[in-house]
């Protein structure tokens, strides 16, 4: 199966199951960052994570506004 997601990623309104569609993010971190959010920036972002390697490929793809 395919699952679409908006680009650039809205940060801080995409699903569990947009992020967890990322690869090495998975449900566990998926939630995690759902919990975490608003986000004002990438550093913010990279802080909630146990991994924030995995999230670093993605820096000059999110959208940090509040949409």
């Amino acid at each position: 199966s395919v699952t679409g997601i908006p680009w650039p990623l809205p940060v801080n309104s995409l699903p569990e199951k947009g992020w967890s569609a990322l690869p090495g993010v998975g449900q566990k971190r998926a939630r995690r960052i759902r919990a975490g959010a608003p986000f004002a920036s990438m550093e913010q972002l990279l802080a909630s994570l146990d991994e924030p390697s995995v999230l670093e490929p993605f820096d000059g793809d999110l959208d940090f506004s509040d949409n």
